[in-house]
């Protein structure tokens, strides 16, 4: 039997650990034996999994990055361990995700894989591999990390150092570890992204775009709205739903405050995801709620919105719309990073950012039936392209085809 490692921050929780759930359910259905590696508490897993992380290795990475914007060279101990429990189980391909998140020592890990010659298939879901301190750069349109970065303007961003800028040092191992890596293929998670990739220093590797998908069984348009619509008496009006994990000024809050304003009496915005003290703050015509109990409940929601919003400027994929397709509603997006390339005519439109003009006017002729927009061209789009069983399928085609 031949075995598959994936090492990624969490599993089962988030969109990167479900994803990595998904793929070790797929790979294990396939005949592959599964081990998941993760750093951070996680929701529970029927899969074979490695917890590397522990309370003091996570205090002296996150010290490491704070102090001396070193993250990714904390948990030097806990990798090497990690290191020899890879000797024991010699995985034919290692699939890493987030390798950032304070759990891991790259350096290590990166240099044990290349020196067993390990097949190695990295999917990256953000920018980090290839800056010199970001995930994500698209907001404040930096270009640094094509030639060399240095003078960092995100150093209080994640991964937050509160008074070093080590971003030239940074990008200088990370090139020198990354680069001409015999084993690796990269995979990336739009074909944005992976347009980016290949203007940094990684572009002379194996790189190669599969989308997320969605799962079919959970996201469909097969919901019982009835507790919804009474509960937040939402009979007769028009839903504009957004969702996030952590909800920040970069995934566009200030641009749905705003466009509250808009909204007429029969029309609200329902924004998933917030903290407490920003919900007891919203204006008039927005709901706002701090978490679906599961994502059962969040696709009840996706199913209830009349259309998906996304004002997010940094997608490097979109989760939501893609969702929301699956439920048979469809989405509006900026024209910026990835989000553009999971719309099309039939599914929603795409709008430049922070235009909230535009954005109301096509919410009103979602609502008005104006646009050639349907359910069915939604479900067909995920069928298509967005399909989760498919898109696992394509990994384990590419483990196959390397080892």
């Amino acid at each position: 039997m031949k075995t598959i490692v994936q090492i990624n921050s969490v599993i089962n929780k988030g969109s990167t650990g479900r994803i990595c759930q998904g793929i070790g359910l797929q790979a294990q259905e396939n005949g592959w034996d599964n081990h998941i590696v993760f750093g951070r508490k996680s929701n529970s897993t029927d899969l074979n999994t490695y917890d590397i992380g522990s309370t003091f290795s996570f205090i002296q990475h996150l010290g490491a990055s704070l102090l001396f914007d070193a993250h990714g060279k904390g948990s030097r101990n806990s990798t090497l361990k990690l290191c020899n429990w890879l000797d024991e189980i010699k995985p034919d391909v290692v699939h890493l995700h987030n390798v950032h998140g304070y759990y891991l020592h790259v350096p290590s890990i990166v240099s044990y894989l290349r020196e067993k010659k390990i097949s190695v298939v990295w999917t990256l879901h953000d920018c980090w591999s290839f800056t010199g301190h970001c995930s994500y750069y698209s907001d404040i349109n930096c270009e640094k990390w094509k030639t060399e970065c240095h003078k960092c303007p995100k150093t209080k961003n994640y991964p937050k150092s509160l008074f070093i800028d080590n971003s030239s040092h940074n990008y200088r191992w990370k090139k020198k570890l990354f680069s001409n890596w015999e084993q690796l293929e990269i995979v990336t998670v739009s074909k944005w992204l992976e347009h980016e990739v290949r203007k940094g220093f990684l572009k002379a590797e194996n790189i190669r775009t599969i989308y997320n998908g969605v799962d079919k069984n959970i996201f469909h348009p097969s919901h019982d709205l009835t507790r919804i619509n009474k509960k937040f008496d939402l009979e007769q009006k028009f839903v504009a739903l957004a969702a996030a994990t952590a909800w920040s000024e970069t995934k566009g809050l200030k641009d749905y405050i705003k466009l509250a304003s808009y909204l007429r009496e029969d029309e609200v915005i329902v924004l998933i995801g917030l903290d407490l003290n920003t919900i007891k703050n919203l204006p008039k015509g927005i709901i706002g709620l701090h978490r679906t109990e599961n994502q059962t409940e969040l696709a009840e929601w996706y199913t209830r919105a009349n259309v998906v919003l996304n004002l997010s400027t940094q997608e490097t994929f979109g989760m939501t719309s893609i969702e929301g397709f699956a439920c048979g509603t469809p989405s509006i997006v900026y024209n910026t990073t990835a989000s553009p390339e999971l719309v099309d005519e039939g599914t929603g439109v795409v709008i430049e950012p922070h235009d909230l003009d535009a954005v109301y006017d096509n919410m009103v002729k979602i609502k008005n039936n104006q646009l050639a927009i349907t359910k069915e061209k939604c479900l067909a789009r995920v069928e298509n392209n967005f399909d989760s069983k498919k898109q696992f399928n394509k990994y384990i085609e590419l483990y196959e085809s390397l080892s």
